[in-house]
C-alpha cells in the first residue's frame, strides 16, 4: 500500500495541492452562504417600515416575518 501511494504523491504533488485548496474554498463558500442569508435577513428587518406587509413576506419567505424578525433582533 505504501509502496503505491508514495509514487504517487511524489509524481502528482501540485494537483494534490490544488484539490486541498478547492474543497476548502468550496467550505468557505457554504459558511460564507449562510452567513449571507442571515444578514440579508436582519437587514429587511432593521428596514420593516419601508416595505408592505406582502413585500415583507416575499422577502423574508414566510408569513410570520414578523416573528422572524423578532428571532434575529435578539
Amino acid at each position: 500500500m505504501k509502496n503505491k501511494i508514495l509514487p504517487f504523491i511524489k509524481k502528482y504533488p501540485m494537483s494534490i495541492l490544488l484539490a486541498i485548496i478547492a474543497l476548502n474554498l468550496f467550505s468557505i463558500a457554504g459558511s460564507l452562504k449562510t452567513s449571507a442569508k442571515l444578514d440579508y435577513k436582519k437587514l429587511v428587518c432593521l428596514e420593516e417600515g419601508r416595505y408592505t406587509k406582502k413585500q415583507m413576506q416575499k422577502k423574508l419567505g414566510s408569513k410570520y416575518y414578523s416573528r422572524q424578525c423578532n428571532m434575529l433582533s435578539y
